[in-house]
């Protein structure tokens, strides 16, 4: 089995980035970076038979070669003792303009570097083109401590597990030891009707189910699995602002492949110290994201009762009103506060419909761009038969990294 470990590394110029695409927590071009961290954890790996791509994304494409060439510094000391292919934003346009050579114009343009969904896409690209049986997706901002990680990866993989074809796997973050998965809880008494945090421990349960796989709800895109059979088949939603990864297992449903949790598969997750974003611009992605999932499963008539307790909480009915409760008692706090102005409830009220500006955006967005997907998923699929044996694409990758 060929395997493909592909690793997106995230980047930004906090002088030159002006048009950028909004990242947790992209690393400095001139500051510290997780991603040697990462490379070096790879010597305690058991399985060291795998191929390594690195994706340089920019958040900004003015700052394109500065990543480009950070990228290559840093993967340098590594490329004596692994295959380590770079796929940086100039090889990206070699090989687009091969893609407009076999006819496919369009994808040429949709399978870029701006966005996550869209650098997931070229996570799957890449070992397609290399011939990989199987990618396995990974970030910069984790690190290997079970020895056994790869093969656990693959386990099961292109198998049957109770009666059900195993084709996709995902994973778990620690941030301690194998056991240490849980998020730290809401404790503001204004977050009663979001919760997100808690909402994830409760599906994060079922890691201790004495099961090794199960049927997965939830999954993240730092430690998933992907088999040739659903790359070649679904694609990222291109249209998805946040949330790729439990969106991509969606789309995969509707093609009829189950993902599959491992309860063994885990990774560590140790992000970058970064300026902790707000509450309400956390909020204002997650109001973007759910709306938008919710529209895509009335569309592929998937029950969001089949998702709780998480992410199937935020895409029911009642969104709008957590949404809006969240904002009204938001304010409330705030007001309670603030000793030296005291609010009437109609205050209050227009605070709550500030907040909510994006709701209607993000209401037009979903219903917009949800129903495209179908089209994409089939150009998908005749996308990548089309440059399926095609050689010079593969020589691109390997002599131009």
């Amino acid at each position: 089995m060929k395997k493909t470990v592909v690793v997106p590394s995230y980047f930004t110029d906090v002088k030159k980035s002006k048009d950028r695409i909004i990242y947790d927590h992209p690393t400095d071009v001139n500051g510290p970076e997780t991603l040697s961290r990462l490379l070096e954890s790879f010597t305690i790996l058991k399985d060291k038979n795998f191929d390594i791509v690195i994706i340089g994304v920019p958040d900004d494409p003015v700052i394109s070669s500065i990543v480009e060439k950070r990228v290559e510094t840093i993967i340098k000391p590594f490329k004596a003792d692994y295959k380590i292919i770079h796929l940086s934003v100039s090889l990206l346009k070699k090989l687009q303009e091969r893609f407009e050579q076999l006819g496919f114009s369009d994808m040429a343009k949709q399978v870029n570097l701006r966005g996550y969904a869209n650098v997931r896409n070229i996570c799957i690209l890449i070992p397609h083109l290399l011939g990989s049986d199987v990618a396995i997706l990974i970030d910069d901002d984790e690190i290997f401590t079970d020895v056994d990680f790869i093969r656990k990866a693959t386990e099961f993989i292109g198998e049957k597990w109770q009666g059900q074809e195993v084709w996709g796997k995902v994973g778990y973050y620690v941030y301690g030891g194998p056991k240490d998965y849980n998020l730290p809880e809401e404790k503001e008494w204004w977050k009663v009707f979001w919760g997100k945090a808690k909402k994830m421990n409760e599906a994060f349960k079922i890691l201790d189910s004495g099961q090794r796989l199960v049927p997965a709800k939830w999954g993240f895109g730092g430690n998933m699995v992907i088999h040739r059979k659903i790359f070649e088949n679904v694609a990222f939603d291109p249209h998805i602002t946040r949330g790729e990864d439990i969106d991509y297992m969606l789309n995969a449903r509707t093609c009829g492949f189950q993902f599959f949790l491992d309860t063994e598969l885990y990774i560590k997750h140790q992000p970058p110290k970064s300026t902790p974003k707000t509450f309400l611009d956390v909020m204002n992605v997650d109001i973007f994201r759910f709306t938008y999932q919710r529209e895509k499963l009335k569309n592929f008539n998937i029950s969001a009762d089949t998702l709780l307790p998480y992410p199937g909480i935020f895409l029911q009915e009642d969104l709008e009103a957590r949404i809006l409760l969240t904002a009204l008692l938001l304010e409330i706090d705030k007001d309670l506060n603030r000793l030296d102005r005291i609010k009437s409830i109609q205050d209050l009220i227009n605070y709550a419909k500030n907040l909510k500006t994006s709701l209607p955006s993000a209401l037009e967005y979903a219903k917009k761009h949800a129903h495209t997907y179908g089209s994409f998923q089939k150009n998908w699929v005749k996308f990548m038969q089309g440059i399926k044996e095609d050689t010079m694409l593969k020589k691109m990758i390997e002599e131009g990294s």
